[in-house]
């Protein structure tokens, strides 16, 4: 969380003072999350994220009003806030889409630096030995499963998640 804190702070500071611009969905986001960290306990909040005016600018499909799956939003949110850091840095950097993409200056932003890496993966059959060429794949959630157990700490759920699956060939 602390790293979360430096980029929205930062985002705030350099808008004040360099950008000139309105209000954007990463700035929303470090008003709620200054808000929600800063104000007394039990106070009432609604974060203007929440509300529907503001979720259509960052995510049309979830401008309707039903419930969706809080890990699918989390992530619109954060892809949304991401698009917005590319831009400020495109721009900077005097680089169009397809250039930037292609550069290593397209993994530079916060969110990239606090939420995404790579899975890697190794298949190997307990029968035979065989293993399959290693994979990876980019994440930025891991969904760690309880198993009905008490949960004792995250480093413990982090080990289980991560244990060796058994596979036999076919």
């Amino acid at each position: 969380l602390p790293s979360v804190h430096v980029w929205l702070r930062e985002h705030l500071r350099l808008r004040r003072t360099t950008w000139e611009h309105r209000p954007c969905t990463l700035c929303r986001l470090a008003q709620d999350v200054e808000a929600i960290t800063t104000q007394r306990r039990n106070t009432k909040y609604t974060p203007t994220l929440a509300e529907a005016r503001n979720r259509s600018s960052w995510c049309p499909e979830l401008a309707c009003g039903y419930q969706h799956c809080v890990d699918e939003a989390f992530g619109k949110l954060l892809t949304a806030c991401n698009a917005i850091d590319e831009e400020r840095l495109k721009s900077v950097l005097n680089m169009e889409d397809t250039e930037f993409k292609n550069t290593n200056q397209c993994h530079s932003t916060f969110y990239r630096a606090i939420f995404r890496g790579i899975w890697k993966s190794r298949l190997t059959c307990n029968t035979c030995g065989h293993t399959k060429p290693d994979t990876y794949e980019p994440v930025h959630t891991l969904s760690l499963s309880f198993k009905g157990e008490s949960i004792k700490t995250i480093e413990y759920l982090l080990q289980v998640h991560l244990e060796a699956d058994t596979v036999d060939c076919d």
